[in-house]
């Protein structure tokens, strides 16, 4: 397929199309066009890398994702996190929201599927992930006022939601400050489960804000003295907060 690719090109040069306008012509139709990708930032044949992943909001109107140009092989390398990061957020998320019960109904289907069937009575491993991470923990108001235990869930250990949440921001990043943050920045990213309110008066003074329906909301900024350093804030189904900062490593300041 590639040699046939190639052949495709040299005749398209023949007529007198750049190598770029070749690809472009072939990947017409299929959503792949020549460009650099946000995620590694090298140059080649990209698609539209829905930002933040569609599975959050699958029957949401596709408009409202952002649609950032990433390589395939970037695009699908957490597919399979994505997928286990919508279970943990949906089961962590508050009643209410209709993009969380959409998702929560493919969950669900998930469950019973093995192979590429679904089979009723049986329960995957997706499944047991979840269940297997239900715990009581000490519970405490977004002001820090302490409640009593309650019931939660953590992430399971082979969920690299870190990965994915990075992976959201570095697609806001991108989008909304051009910036493409190197595979060499200190990268810092984690649920906030505590300390709400010392946050919440962090980020009252990020100037950039927005909201997808009501599964995702953000919230962040870039250092001004260095574009490609910023912290983001993210919050899905209105329940669970993520935040990620990149900052540029030491030894480059």
């Amino acid at each position: 397929m590639i040699v046939k690719r190639k052949c495709w090109v040299s005749n398209l040069q023949f007529l007198g199309f750049s190598c770029k306008e070749g690809v472009n012509l072939i990947a017409r139709g299929k959503n792949k066009r020549w460009g650099i990708c946000y995620l590694c930032g090298k140059e080649g044949i990209v698609t539209d890398d829905h930002v933040p992943p569609q599975c959050l909001a699958p029957l949401a109107d596709d408009a409202i994702f952002y649609k950032l140009p990433a390589h395939e092989s970037c695009n699908n390398a957490l597919s399979v996190h994505e997928s286990r990061f919508r279970d943990f957020v949906v089961s962590a998320s508050k009643d209410g929201v209709r993009e969380a019960e959409n998702a929560f109904e493919n969950m669900q289907r998930n469950f019973r599927r093995r192979g590429n069937e679904e089979q009723s009575g049986f329960l995957n491993r997706d499944f047991f992930r979840l269940y297997e991470n239900i715990e009581q923990r000490e519970g405490y108001t977004p002001g820090g006022i302490y409640v009593g235990p309650v019931v939660g869930i953590k992430p399971a250990q082979d969920l690299d939601y870190k990965s994915v949440l990075t992976k959201i921001a570095r697609g806001l990043h991108y989008h909304h400050n051009g910036a493409i943050i190197p595979d060499n920045y200190d990268v810092y990213a984690d649920f906030l489960f505590s300390d709400f309110e010392r946050h919440a008066t962090h980020m009252q003074h990020l100037n950039i804000t927005g909201q997808m329906g009501d599964f995702f909301a953000f919230r962040g900024t870039s250092a001004k003295d260095e574009p490609k350093s910023g912290i983001w804030y993210m919050c899905f189904y209105r329940s669970v907060i993520g935040m990620v900062g990149f900052r540029q490593p030491k030894e480059l300041e």
